[in-house]
């Protein structure tokens, strides 16, 4: 479906909420003249706005409107604006609980993470203030990080964001985020959506720059403690491992023989080098941990 398709609910409802209000303006940048313009573009629809939507961004079916329209509502919220120009930080505890909402939404829905990812795309475009922008690239980096978008808007999302993270004049702190944001976009796209909702400590933790730990044991009854992130793959701890004990794997390789010949079938029944690090405790059986 084109463009045009994808827009044109959105478009009629646009225009029909500004003809019946009294108010300045449906988007916010468009507040300046009594007059209102009679035709919106894709490229307006796409531009930050301080007020709730009407209705999605993109075409979706029926009975998801109503949660994409409360999707935007949580980004208003973990962005600190509302209408009234009003800033309201929220505490990293708020912002956990806002993330949370926002996975719980779409990471099993398809079509609603093409709408979330639409939609911060959208509050990062013209963006006046920095704070708020700042909080943008955060979810979009966020949400990059545990699931990707589909092939309808990837080429666009991802476009969009390496242009923002290579465009020379782009606020330091803002192309550092965009930066992490493409290569967590890249790591996602190639891993597939997490299997299991983010929990409170990994997002916490993201939020907070800080690693998380978990214990990986090995064939031999060795075990070893990693750092990873909630992006982390296997095949991320496999070049840790590699790094790490090179010399080691040699030798165990070497010597090993016949008693290791059934660790690649054991290695693809339980994780994949692509599999996320930490959906895999989930799918352990509780005496092996």
């Amino acid at each position: 479906m084109g463009t045009d398709g994808k827009v044109e609910g959105f478009l009629r409802c646009m225009q029909k909420q500004i003809h019946s209000s009294g108010k300045r303006g449906f988007f916010s940048k468009r507040s300046v003249g009594p007059q209102v313009r009679e035709k919106f573009t894709f490229e307006d629809m796409l531009c930050f706005q301080k007020d709730p939507i009407p209705t999605s961004l993109l075409k979706i079916s029926s009975d998801m409107i109503n949660r994409a329209i409360k999707l935007f509502q949580l980004i208003l919220k973990y962005m600190g604006v509302d209408s009234s120009d009003r800033v309201a930080p929220m505490s990293l505890e708020e912002r956990v609980e806002v993330i949370g909402k926002l996975y719980k939404q779409t990471l099993k829905r398809p079509e609603l993470r093409d709408e979330l990812f639409a939609q911060i795309s959208k509050q990062t475009r013209n963006n006046p203030d920095k704070q708020c922008l700042i909080k943008a690239w955060e979810l979009m980096h966020l949400c990059a990080s545990s699931m990707p978008p589909s092939k309808d808007i990837g080429g666009y999302l991802s476009e969009y964001i390496h242009y923002v993270a290579h465009e020379v004049n782009t606020d330091s702190e803002v192309q550092v985020l965009a930066l992490n944001t493409l290569n967590a976009l890249k790591r996602s796209v190639k891993a597939g959506p997490r299997h299991t909702i983010p929990g409170r400590e990994e997002i916490e933790a993201f939020l907070t720059g800080k690693k998380l730990t978990t214990i990986v044991f090995f064939l031999d009854e060795t075990f070893e403690e990693i750092t990873y992130d909630m992006a982390a793959t296997v095949a991320d701890a496999v070049e840790v491992f590699l790094l790490a004990f090179a010399v080691f794997l040699t030798v165990i390789t070497a010597t090993a023989g016949a008693s290791t010949k059934d660790a690649p079938q054991v290695e693809s029944s339980v994780a994949k080098r692509g599999d996320i690090l930490i959906d895999i405790n989930d799918r352990f059986p509780r005496d092996f941990l």
